[in-house]
């Protein structure tokens, strides 16, 4: 009995065709970093927008209080702050642009580990100047009654809990999740390429 024979008929035997190529590969990795780079054009795109929307309410709004005016300098500094944060990305996202697959996902595991108490922080951050600027805001709008102003600081409380203590966690569990099912999906096809 011939053992190379025997190892030769067996390699011969296994069929080759459920093996992804190393092109499947590579393209699901690019279409992740194109999906997230879309994301990060849209919401530059929709900051401008915004910004366009708060030049009109200033230039056509006839405020009276001086609350209305904090509210408005706070807003577009949040604006400006979310527009630094979202170009931040953009610019690593090109960095990630130039490495090479087996270093994106490496990066890509690294990443959503130490950037999530960062980014948490800085959400945080915006977070708070945004709820501090558009209660000033609506100031203008509420100080006339005391009971609406009552209703609607507390609408504007419920509105900050919901966001903040449901529909925050929600968005980070499915981007981690999604993360994880691409990193998941990359793993599977590179132990079936090898």
């Amino acid at each position: 009995m011939n053992n190379f024979e025997d190892l030769k008929a067996i390699w011969q035997s296994e069929k080759g065709e459920n093996l992804p190529d190393f092109q499947q590969l590579h393209k699901a990795i690019l279409k992740n970093k194109k999906k997230n780079t879309l994301k990060i054009y849209g919401v530059l795109f929709l900051l401008i927008f915004i910004t366009l929307i708060m030049l009109w309410v200033v230039f056509n709004y006839n405020y009276k209080l001086w609350t209305t005016q904090i509210g408005e300098i706070l807003i577009f500094f949040t604006i400006g702050y979310a527009f630094y944060l979202k170009y931040k990305t953009l610019t690593k996202k090109r960095i990630e642009e130039t490495l090479d697959s087996e270093s994106y996902l490496k990066k890509l595991k690294k990443d959503r580990l130490k950037k999530d108490k960062k980014t948490q922080n800085e959400k945080l951050i915006g977070f708070l100047i945004w709820c501090l600027a558009y209660s000033f805001f609506l100031y203008e709008l509420f100080y006339k009654n005391t009971r609406t102003l009552l209703i609607g600081y507390a609408l504007f409380i419920c509105f900050i809990l919901l966001v903040w203590f449901l529909y925050r966690p929600y968005m980070t569990k499915r981007y981690q999740r999604k993360t994880q099912h691409f990193i998941n999906k990359i793993e599977n096809l590179k132990k079936q390429i090898r």
